[in-house]
């Protein structure tokens, strides 16, 4: 699959806001559940894992 800037910046964007969802939802977990804002160490594995799906064509 050839990619292109335009796509490129698109999955950029999407991975941006998949891990800024990630993020908040970690924030809101570990404020219900103090012992929980460990996930918000996940939220760049949300960016790279979108950045690879949506690299790879998987859609």
């Amino acid at each position: 699959m050839l990619v292109t800037p335009e796509l490129n910046a698109r999955n950029r964007r999407e991975a941006l806001i998949a891990a800024g969802l990630a993020a908040i939802a970690a924030a809101w977990l570990g404020w219900l559940f103090p012992v929980l804002w460990l996930l918000a160490g996940l939220s760049p594995l949300a960016y790279w894992w979108v950045r690879g799906v949506a690299s790879s064509g998987w859609r």
